[in-house]
């Protein structure tokens, strides 16, 4: 008799989103509006064409679940793309993430004056436990059965659902291997409809064809620049 060996699991919080009524300006898990940071910082400007970033999201890494020993907030932001920057290339220039550790002073981040301003309006999270076997969704001969299992929702934890090759990238300071810290899926207000007149209401984050995005840490937390974004569709 043989016996199939179990993989190993990885737990993760699977998102739902819901637009908020106002901004959130808590130091939270959130999707769009404006950061708010522990520290002030200039604002993100794309190598490429020297556009200022949109912002993507804000991922708490201590609460509600733990992703890192020395950070306590991810902040992930993104060129416009207006000038077809290579925004989906981690070491283009064309996105960023900045770390930042826990102060008793938050800020709101804000190209103008009200810090109701940003690329998208804000959409507050509510978390499911869930638990992903540790595969390489982009192994054709990863069972199908294990790969249905990770989830391609926005999510923190688990293991990335790759749209197409495994591009899990390396620290770009120290050169050791990175650990996923989240997934994002572009579609905010659920599945677009068939019908494009509808599209007006709803927002997408600009994965190309609504893809998703996956933001990675350094395992060992080398330092602040530590970090990198990338998106596949």
């Amino acid at each position: 008799m043989f016996w199939r060996k179990r993989p190993v699991l990885r737990n993760a919080l699977i998102c739902g989103l819901q637009r908020a009524e106002q901004a959130i300006v808590t130091p939270v898990f959130k999707i769009g509006g404006c950061p708010v940071l522990y520290e002030e910082t200039e604002w993100p400007v794309c190598d490429s064409c020297d556009s200022e970033m949109d912002f993507l999201a804000q991922i708490s890494l201590k609460d509600p679940m733990q992703l890192s020993r020395k950070f306590d907030m991810a902040y992930a932001f993104m060129c416009p793309a207006d000038s077809d920057c290579e925004t989906w290339d981690p070491w283009s220039g064309s996105n960023c993430v900045i770390l930042q550790r826990h102060s008793e002073n938050a800020y709101v981040g804000t190209r103008r004056a009200t810090p109701d301003f940003g690329s998208y309006p804000d959409y507050k999270v509510t978390f499911s436990e869930s638990a992903e076997p540790d595969v390489d969704t982009a192994d054709v001969d990863v069972a199908s059965r294990l790969r249905t299992q990770v989830s391609s929702e926005t999510k923190i934890g688990g293991v990335p659902a790759w749209i197409q090759s495994n591009e899990s990238p390396t620290c770009p300071e120290c050169g050791g291997d990175m650990a996923f810290i989240a997934q994002l899926k572009a579609e905010l207000d659920g599945q677009l409809p068939a019908d494009r007149g509808q599209w007006e209401n709803y927002h997408t984050l600009k994965f190309g064809d609504v893809g998703l995005g996956y933001l990675f840490l350094c395992k060992d937390e080398c330092c602040a620049d530590g970090a990198a974004f990338l998106w596949q569709c």
